[in-house]
C-alpha cells in the first residue's frame, strides 16, 4: 500500500451543492490566508458528514466537513463536537489544525467547519497486508502511543468535562446483559446465575474516564431494498453499536410473513440475535426458515427514517430501501452486513442503512 500523492475527490455531486462564492466570501473573512482564488472539490466515499477538498490559488489545501443536508437526528452529524475536540487536542496528540467553525446554515445551508489537510495514507485492513515486519511494527507502535496519549489528556483541563456520559459504565453493562439473558432464557443453567450473581462483585474500583473516539465510517456494499413482516424487535441503548444502530428488527418474507406460520413459531431477539422455536416440527424446512428470516440492524439515515422505524411494531408489513454497509471506527471496531441468506449465527446479520421505510 503506497502513499496517496493526490486526494480521492471529484467534482461536487448535485445533491451536496452550496453556493460556493458565498462560502469563499464568509472564509475569506474568517481565514484571510486563503485569498482571492478557491476550488471546491468532494471526497469520494463515506456515507456521513460530506467532506470537501478546498484549494486556494497557491495550491494550499484545506478541508471542509458539513452536515448532511435535510433534516436530521438531533444528535447525529454534530460537527461541532468534532471541531471542539480536535481544538481542544491540538498541541496533545496529532490533529489537524482547525482552522474556523461556522453554525450558521445561512452561509451553506448547514453548520460546517474547516481545518487544515494533511497527507498521509488510510489503511482498510487492520493486518496491513504489503508492508514489511518492520513497517508494520512501527505503524502499530505509534497507534499505540499516541492513543495511549489521547487517554491521558484531562478531557476536564481542556474544556471537554461535559462532552460524554461518565460513570456507572460496566454497572449498566452488566445490568444490560443480565436482563438480555433473562429475557431470552429458555432453561434454568446454574453456572449462569452464579455468574450473574457474581459479576456485580468484580466491577473495577477504578472506573477512569477517557477520551476515545467512536465516528463511525460508513461503507456502502449493496443497495437493498424488500418487503417484508416483522417478527420481532428490539431497541438497544448501551452496547458497542447502539449509537450507529439503536434498532433491530426480526424480518420474515416469503413464508416466513404467512400469520399461519409465525404462529406456530416462538419468536425472540436478544443480544443482536433473533431465535425461533416450535414445539413439535418446524411449519416450513428449517432451510426455508433460514432463507427468508433474517435479524437486521437498523441504522436511520435521517430524522425522518427514524422516526418511522420508531412507529414500527411486531406483525406490521414494511418496505424498507437502502443500503447494507459496513461500519469501522478508528479503535479497530468493525461491524459488517451479511450479503447472503444462506449463512447462519455471528455474522449472518444484515446491517442496513435505511433511507426509507413504508408501512404496508
Amino acid at each position: 500500500m503506497s502513499a496517496a500523492t493526490d486526494p480521492p475527490v471529484r467534482d461536487v455531486v448535485e445533491k451536496h451543492r452550496f453556493d460556493e462564492a458565498r462560502l469563499h466570501a464568509w472564509l475569506k473573512a474568517a481565514v484571510p490566508e486563503v485569498g482571492d482564488t478557491l476550488r471546491v472539490q468532494q471526497f469520494q466515499g463515506g456515507a456521513s458528514n460530506p467532506t470537501f477538498l478546498l484549494t486556494n490559488g497557491e495550491g494550499r489545501r484545506y478541508v471542509l466537513r458539513k452536515k448532511p443536508p435535510g433534516q436530521l437526528l438531533a444528535s447525529a452529524h454534530q460537527v461541532d463536537r468534532e471541531y471542539r475536540v480536535m481544538k481542544a487536542l491540538d498541541d496533545l496528540i496529532p490533529v489537524p489544525r482547525m482552522r474556523a467553525l461556522c453554525e450558521d446554515p445561512e452561509v451553506i445551508g448547514t453548520a460546517f467547519y474547516v481545518m487544515d489537510y494533511l497527507q498521509g495514507r488510510i489503511f482498510r485492513n487492520a493486518a496491513l497486508p504489503g508492508l514489511d515486519p518492520a513497517e508494520r511494527a512501527a505503524i502499530y507502535d505509534d497507534l499505540n502511543a499516541t492513543l495511549a496519549k489521547r487517554h491521558k489528556v484531562d478531557f476536564e483541563a481542556v474544556g471537554l468535562g461535559d462532552y460524554g456520559r461518565p460513570g456507572n459504565y460496566f454497572e449498566r453493562q452488566v445490568a444490560r446483559w443480565t436482563r438480555q439473558y433473562r429475557d431470552a432464557a429458555t432453561q434454568d443453567i446454574p453456572a449462569m446465575d452464579a455468574l450473574i450473581a457474581k459479576l456485580p462483585t468484580r466491577i473495577p474500583a477504578d472506573q477512569s474516564v477517557a477520551i476515545a473516539h467512536g465516528d463511525y465510517q460508513l461503507t456502502p456494499l449493496a443497495d437493498f431494498d424488500i418487503e417484508a413482516r416483522v417478527l420481532s424487535r428490539e431497541n438497544y441503548s448501551i452496547d458497542d453499536g447502539s449509537d450507529l444502530s439503536p434498532t433491530d428488527l426480526a424480518l420474515g418474507w416469503k413464508r416466513m410473513s404467512d400469520s399461519a406460520v409465525i404462529e406456530q413459531l416462538e419468536i425472540s431477539q436478544s443480544v443482536r440475535f433473533f431465535t425461533y422455536r416450535w414445539s413439535r416440527q418446524p411449519p416450513i424446512p428449517l432451510p426455508e426458515i433460514e432463507r427468508s428470516a433474517a435479524n437486521m440492524h437498523m441504522i436511520p439515515a435521517d430524522a425522518g427514517v427514524a422516526r418511522e422505524l420508531a412507529k414500527v411494531r411486531q406483525g406490521a408489513l414494511v418496505h424498507l430501501r437502502g443500503q447494507l454497509v459496513e461500519a469501522r471506527r478508528s479503535d479497530g471496531f468493525q461491524w459488517r452486513s451479511s450479503l447472503t441468506r444462506e449463512d447462519t449465527g455471528a455474522g449472518a446479520c444484515e446491517l442496513f442503512l435505511v433511507a426509507s421505510i413504508e408501512r404496508l
